[in-house]
């Protein structure tokens, strides 16, 4: 787990890293149910509605 974005100091961002090969994948969490795709320097994408993983 990190802090920060450049545009959001406080903001949760979750850093997935795989075993061995793979890419790394930060998210920034939304709401207490919505994760965000991100990109690696911690910003936002401009579609980033349509990158959102929501628990159900």
């Amino acid at each position: 787990m990190l802090t920060g974005t450049p545009s959001d100091p406080d903001a949760t961002v979750y850093e997935l890293t795989p075993d061995g090969d793979g890419q790394i994948y930060y998210f920034m969490r939304i709401d207490e149910s919505t994760l965000e795709l991100i990109d690696p320097e911690r910003r936002r994408f401009e579609n980033g509605e349509m990158l959102q993983l929501t628990r159900q």
